[in-house]
């Protein structure tokens, strides 16, 4: 992740909030938003864990399940999950991210 986004843009729960808090409790996505001056709903979570889902959505943060780091043979329960928990959409690569994002540019899709 650190080659596709610059640190600016990256949050996570362990580092960026003054008590650490583990999802499902929003706190992180929040405050994301906060840092960067967006509402509830105007960015982007990549999560590749069930509670993480299920963070963003609690915040109002529409998510995208990554299966990248889930071995091969638990991927379609991990699938299943995550958009049990709310994932707008399941990827197993930040390429299939890109081309995600790019596909709903194109289209005119924001949020």
């Amino acid at each position: 992740m650190a080659g596709c986004f610059p640190p600016e843009l990256r949050f996570s729960a362990d580092d960026c909030l003054p008590a650490p808090a583990a999802a499902p409790d929003p706190a992180v996505h929040r405050f994301a938003e906060q840092c960067l001056g967006l509402g509830a709903g105007q960015a982007l979570a990549v999560e590749g864990s069930v509670p993480g889902v299920a963070s963003a959505v609690a915040a109002g943060c529409p998510a995208i399940g990554n299966l990248l780091f889930v071995a091969p043979a638990e991927r379609a329960g991990r699938q299943a999950a995550l958009r049990e928990a709310g994932a707008c959409a399941v990827v197993t690569s930040w390429w299939d991210v890109v081309g995600l994002l790019c596909t709903a540019t194109a289209r005119g899709v924001h949020g």
